[in-house]
């Protein structure tokens, strides 16, 4: 009986020592698991500063559209004003010629009666 006690008591001791094992493997894993939980906290952090960022973005792009439209805008209403002043231009130089034209004919005429009354 004295053998079974003495066996029955070194399982007891081995279970004992199983027991503190386990123990010490569970404390690890939890210590792996808060790191874990650090580690993901730090992610949802790191996401929420990239939707931020993402949000500005989308607000720069808005804003950024809505200027291209004023210099589109802008632009259109300066090549009119810059047609309307080439085709201004253009009539004023073919008036021009057509006076000069004029006034040559003119001066032909002239040095023609001159030519005569010499």
């Amino acid at each position: 009986m004295e053998e079974t006690l003495r066996l029955i008591l070194e399982k007891l001791n081995s279970m004992d020592s199983d027991i503190k094992e386990i123990k010490s493997d569970v404390n690890g894993l939890k210590s792996d698991v808060n790191g874990l939980k650090s580690d993901v906290n730090g992610l949802k952090s790191d996401v929420n500063g990239l939707k931020s960022d993402v949000n500005g973005l989308k607000s720069d792009v808005r804003s950024l559209e809505k200027h291209v439209l004023i210099i589109e805008n802008k632009q259109s209403e300066d090549s009119k004003a810059l047609y309307d002043g080439y085709r201004q231009a253009l009539e004023n130089t073919l008036e021009i010629k057509k006076d000069i034209k004029a006034i040559k004919e003119i001066l032909d005429v002239h040095e023609v009666k001159l030519l005569k009354v010499k």
